[in-house]
């Protein structure tokens, strides 16, 4: 991947942004995985990049880190649902809910968003629902 300023096209950018993302997921594998990401947030708020042809003086976090930023946390919110799945399917073992754990994580998609916008349509909802 190469490195590159904001376009100024924001669906552009999001996308470059959630590109860098899948290309730094599997780092956090590794033992300095977690530190380069507060490495990598920190410079992204340093940088604090003007957007192209922006009217205004802005800075801040540009879309591209804006990009990367909802890839990782939909990577985190896929790993919190998946963990809740895991703890089901242990507990109550005679479903389906560990084939398909199982089957998500050999196919590289545990990290993949979840896709769901539920915070824009119920900022109380919660990613799995608790049984009564």
């Amino acid at each position: 991947m190469v490195e590159r300023q904001p376009s100024g096209d924001y669906g552009a950018d999001l996308e470059t942004g959630k590109a860098y993302a899948q290309a730094f997921l599997p780092m956090l594998t590794y033992n300095g995985g977690a530190a380069a990401l507060g490495w990598i947030i920190n410079d992204m708020a340093i940088a604090g990049r003007a957007i192209a042809g922006s009217a205004k003086d802005w800075h801040g976090i540009d879309a591209v880190a804006t990009g990367f930023m909802l890839a990782i946390g939909g990577s985190m919110q896929s790993a919190i649902g998946l963990i809740a799945i895991a703890a089901c399917a242990i507990e109550k073992p005679h479903g389906n809910l560990g084939p398909a754990f199982v089957e998500r994580v050999k196919s590289g998609k545990a990290l993949e968003p979840m896709r769901v916008s539920s915070l824009f349509h119920n900022p109380n909802a919660l990613i799995l629902e608790r049984a009564q």
